[in-house]
């Protein structure tokens, strides 16, 4: 560790790790672990971001409407009372009334007056509760569910069409890898997986807005049964109090008691209906639900709009620093063990031979074995016979350096190799070299000068 210099000594001093081998594999597995992090993030940050458009889309189409509603709705009722002096309205009918009870009083008293003061009245309430529209209180709830089941079915249609486009040496729309051969089928299998999940929640959501519909619809035929009670009550208490004043009314001067009242009722239903017809009374009541539907709808987008965002930017950008840090604590474990290394073998150095066991990937920085012999840089598959027998001789010393044994060595062909400048013997050498034309010879020989020279 002295060895190292001081950021690499303070960077690994600290951290713990028995085996380094063991650490540097839990350090890339762990930033495989922060790269898919990285790819799920992308994919969440460029969903989130077509839901939002498909979301702004949806409300500006939803504001149009509205302002569309709103102006019809603002022409009906400058319509309704235009040119209409309600004060004056009003008076007439409190004149008309007072005329209506003078004439009931001077036909001899009969006490119509308050019948058809109740009459009026119920026509009002009738008239009132047939204009009734229904509201729903489930409003708010049917525009989110709808929101999220439409989100839901977009993201599933854009998801079956990338799924058909996957093929071997396309990019992947998720991560934008290449895909191979074998990744297809993997590629595939988690698209699946991804469609089986956003099918289960649009299953639920369909589910939830149905139930949701079913109580709306419920609650709408209640009002309209309801509805439809009261108006007949009101006809029948009518049609009581009617038959009431015709007995009553036998001594009075009908003709002049019924033209006030049609008066009466005339000036009334100006005053609820104003110049609209019924059907475009009831068309400007149709209108002010659809408005406020909208404007519940708008209320809950703007809500989802208003929801935090999760910040994928600042995720991914940790996932990122997390990364770079890693490798850089890989980088300086694999100087660490290179360092190891080279003290451990440096008195087993040899000349011109390089024998590596282990190399490290530089794209993931990971340590693999391996066995790779090199004489001055070049393989020794492509290594000429004299560079061969040079090689052996220094493997050989190196045998015996690591064994404590000091044997003989033999070598073969010395008539290709001119010397052994290479290397400087430490026991006995046996050299056999064919002579053309010599007689079988052995014998003894001192170190050349050139093998005394050998670095």
């Amino acid at each position: 560790m002295a060895e190292l210099n001081q950021q690499t000594q303070k960077v690994l001093s600290e951290v713990e790790f028995n085996s380094p081998e063991s650490y540097l594999k839990t350090l890339r597995e762990e930033i495989r672990t922060s790269e898919e992090s990285i790819i799920y993030l992308t994919g969440q940050k460029d969903l989130s971001n077509q839901q939002a458009d498909s979301l702004g889309n949806s409300q500006a189409e939803k504001k149009q409407l509205l302002e569309h509603l709103s102006q019809e709705i603002a022409t009906l009722e400058v319509m309704q009372f235009e040119g209409l002096d309600l004060q004056a309205l009003h008076q007439q009918v409190v004149d008309l009334s007072q005329r209506y009870n003078e004439a009931v009083k001077d036909g001899g008293g009969n006490g119509t007056a308050l019948l058809h003061s109740e009459i009026n009245h119920l026509r009002q309430r009738m008239t009132q509760r047939q204009s009734e529209v229904y509201v729903s209180q489930f409003t708010d709830s049917l525009a989110q569910t709808q929101l999220l089941v439409q989100q839901l079915g977009q993201q599933y249609h854009k998801e079956v069409s990338l799924a058909k486009e996957l093929a071997s040496g396309s990019p992947c729309p998720t991560c934008h890898r290449s895909i191979t051969e074998e990744s297809l089928s993997q590629v595939q299998e988690t698209f699946q997986g991804v469609l089986g999940q956003i099918m289960a929640q649009g299953q639920e959501r369909r589910r939830q807005l149905l139930e949701i519909q079913e109580m709306d619809n419920k609650s709408k035929a209640a009002f309209h049964e309801f509805q439809r009670q009261d108006v007949t009550a009101m006809e029948d208490e009518i049609l009581r109090l009617q038959q009431q004043i015709a007995q009553l009314e036998d001594q009075t001067d009908t003709n002049l008691l019924e033209q006030l009242r049609g008066q009466i009722q005339s000036i009334t239903a100006t005053l609820d209906y104003g110049n609209l017809s019924v059907q475009d009374y009831q068309r400007l009541e149709e209108l002010r639900n659809q408005r406020q539907q909208l404007q519940s709808e708008l209320t809950a987008m703007d809500h989802m709009v208003q929801q935090s965002i999760p910040d994928f930017d600042g995720q991914m950008k940790a996932a990122n620093d997390t990364i770079k840090a890693k490798k850089g604590l890989i980088a300086d474990i694999a100087l660490y063990l290179s360092k190891k290394a080279e003290l451990t073998f440096a008195s087993l150095r040899l000349n011109r031979v390089a024998i590596s066991l282990y190399d490290v990937v530089k794209t993931t920085g990971e340590v693999k074995d391996t066995f790779r012999f090199t004489y001055n840089g070049r393989r020794y598959d492509r290594l000429s016979l004299s560079e061969k027998i040079r090689a052996g001789m220094e493997v050989s010393e190196l045998v015996k350096k690591l064994t404590g044994r000091n044997y003989p060595v033999f070598i073969d062909n010395m008539e290709s190799v001119e010397d052994l400048a290479n290397v400087r013997p430490t026991g006995q050498i046996i050299m056999a070299k064919c002579i053309p034309h010599a007689m079988l010879n052995v014998q003894g020989s001192q170190p050349t000068q050139s093998q005394s020279m050998a670095a």
